[in-house]
């Protein structure tokens, strides 16, 4: 048996915040969306915790949330 050292990351690609859970549009208005979608995203993180992760968007709205937390 060798000792190989295997690196994980976990990469998490996030939709901007306002076409996020667009399904929900008919129960949800956009602000409790956004809501949600950040609350899923933090639990997220918050279960990768151990690991390098990182978040991916094309949402500047998006980057610039993730960079803040």
């Amino acid at each position: 048996m060798t000792n190989d050292v295997v690196s994980a990351g976990i990469v998490i690609p996030v939709r901007g915040f306002q076409v996020g859970k667009s399904r929900l549009s008919g129960e949800l208005d956009p602000a409790c969306r956004v809501a949600l979608l950040q609350w899923m995203v933090e639990q997220v993180l918050a279960a990768a915790r151990p690991y390098p992760t990182v978040v991916v968007s094309s949402a500047p709205e998006v980057r610039d949330w993730a960079t803040s937390l």
